[in-house]
């Protein structure tokens, strides 16, 4: 098994998902082999190893590779549910430009060629098992874009929580009955920031035991819900 190293990360979709070019074509790289543009598999499954290499740890995410006329690529989703994961995918992000990336092989069809009137091992058939993130690469024309944050992190003040759920039960309370499930859903949606379960029990726990006679249903008192909002002074979770 052979590695080459390139550098590159570039945009992508997901929270800890990454495009990485692996491979740029016809070029002689430093390691005096050139790669033709057919060499990989498109759509091949392949690991992302932990950084530089290192098959004695588990893998820290894994994607699939794809190409066109001038380079090969793969996009990788890290798993930020392991540390592993999480740890190599935060300094990847970190290093930004500085990021190279390496690929193990094996090579399945190659011959001897020249370059610019330089002798060349042509790679024109490979076999790629894992790409990783390493300190220093061997390619030639890669650059590092970014690769997709995580969403920060929400903080609910739950003092809050608990005086707009005081807000709510009040306007709901000439109303009868209260389910709670529903209710939590039209709470959630107007502190936004708030976590269901959490204010379920919070609503469990402000609303009275013996509730009024069986009134409108909740989702009834949205017009309600809106003149609360705008008569309190806050009607929303703090973010941090």
């Amino acid at each position: 098994m052979k590695t080459k190293n390139f550098s590159s990360v570039v945009k992508a979709d997901e929270a800890g998902s990454f495009k990485a070019i692996f491979s740029t074509f016809n070029v002689k790289d430093k390691d005096g082999d050139v790669t033709l543009p057919d060499a990989f598999e498109r759509g091949r499954k392949v690991l992302i190893s932990h950084y530089g290499h290192r098959w004695a740890d588990l893998p820290v995410g894994k994607g699939s590779i794809d190409f066109d006329g001038e380079k090969a690529w793969v996009d990788g989703q890290f798993f930020l549910d392991t540390a592993g994961g999480k740890d190599t995918y935060q300094t990847v992000k970190n290093l930004e430009e500085l990021q190279e990336w390496s690929y193990g092989f094996k090579v399945l069809e190659s011959e001897d060629g020249t370059k610019d009137g330089e002798k060349v091992n042509i790679l024109k058939k490979l076999e790629v098992f894992e790409v990783s993130p390493v300190l220093v690469g061997a390619g030639v024309g890669t650059v590092t874009e970014s690769i997709k944050g995580e969403k920060e992190p929400v903080v609910c003040a739950i003092e809050d929580c608990k005086d707009n759920a005081k807000l709510l039960i009040a306007v709901c309370d000439g109303h009868g009955a209260t389910d709670v499930v529903s209710f939590a859903k039209v709470l959630k949606q107007a502190l936004a920031e708030c976590d269901e379960e959490a204010m379920k029990a919070l609503i469990v726990e402000l609303t009275p035991q013996e509730p009024k006679a069986k009134g409108p249903r909740v989702f009834d008192m949205i017009a309600e819900l809106s003149l609360a909002r705008a008569n309190s002074h806050s009607m929303g979770g703090q973010r941090s």
